[in-house]
């Protein structure tokens, strides 16, 4: 159960999160400790501006006098598709790319802790000040790598994580979700924050009672000019990017920032300079212009 609270003293507004029962106690302990590692101040950079932060958790006793678990959490009011909704043309794509941005440098915050979200969906995106997007809902977060650092071997089958319509193909067909998943998932919600003024601004929204249809459409043989309708050149980037990554590969956020960072500059009538290729980490060139880009954006 999720309701909003006020301190008695300050009055300062807050989300509270309340295990109904023991057995849903586990995932609010496993929230916790989420929101305590995000929090860590042992991590290397802050963490906290694009992940939502923990403010209090304790236990209490429910209906039935059993011993609960609670945990109390920052309050986001705002959601960028009540100011994306308002907006048209380059105006759009600017906002959209900036609030990408944004929600990528959450993930990648997520992802640098050892964490995957496995439910990234427009629900789960909150602001500040109608301009800062923070990520919340840790509640299904898992880490990805093991006690030496490296990925963890993918079970065999392990039963559908997140939600269907931002879900990846993968995660749907209850596969071992790695950091692509997460990536898929905030695609989706990019491609939906393009079409949001639609009635149904994924392909794939009208078929809820037809996962086989869904499941193709998110596929690697269903074109792309029907799932990106609307959307920038940019965007058909970023998909045949992520379609060349595996559950245990480690992805070039930053490449994937420029390519936003592109498109928005180019709303704005910013000329563009020669753009940024996927290529090794080698590459001299390429790692300057990373370290130009995360100075900007991360």
């Amino acid at each position: 159960m999720v309701i909003l609270v006020e301190h008695i003293v300050t009055h300062h507004v807050a989300v509270m999160k309340i295990a109904m029962n023991r057995a849903a106690s586990g995932s609010i302990n496993c929230e916790w400790d989420v929101l305590e590692r995000i929090m860590k101040p042992s991590n290397n950079e802050d963490r906290t501006r694009h992940l939502v932060r923990r403010i209090d958790f304790g236990h209490t006793l429910n209906m039935d006098k059993q011993n609960v678990s609670y945990i109390v959490m920052e309050y986001l009011p705002g959601n960028p598709v009540g100011i994306i909704g308002l907006l048209g043309g380059n105006e759009l794509l600017s906002k959209v790319a900036e609030f990408g941005l944004q929600l990528l440098k959450a993930i990648y915050d997520l992802h640098c802790l050892g964490y995957v979200h496995r439910d990234i969906k427009p629900e789960n995106v909150g602001l500040y000040n109608d301009n800062i997007l923070v990520l919340y809902d840790l509640g299904l977060a898992r880490f990805y790598i093991n006690q030496e650092g490296r990925v963890r071997e993918p079970r065999c089958l392990c039963g559908m994580r997140g939600t269907d319509e931002w879900a990846s193909l993968t995660a749907e067909l209850g596969r071992d979700q790695g950091r692509i998943d997460d990536l898929w998932g905030w695609f989706y919600v990019l491609v939906e924050w393009i079409n949001c003024a639609s009635k149904y601004p994924l392909c794939w929204a009208p078929f809820d009672d037809y996962p086989d249809l869904r499941h193709l459409c998110k596929s690697s043989i269903f074109p792309a000019k029907y799932v990106l309708r609307n959307c920038p050149p940019e965007f058909f980037k970023i998909q045949c990017y992520l379609r060349c990554l595996d559950r245990d590969d480690s992805p070039n956020y930053f490449y994937l920032a420029t390519l936003l960072d592109d498109l928005k500059k180019r709303a704005n009538g910013v000329k563009l300079v020669k753009p940024l290729q996927p290529t090794s980490d080698k590459d001299a060139e390429r790692a300057e212009r990373l370290s130009q880009l995360e100075l900007e954006h991360f």
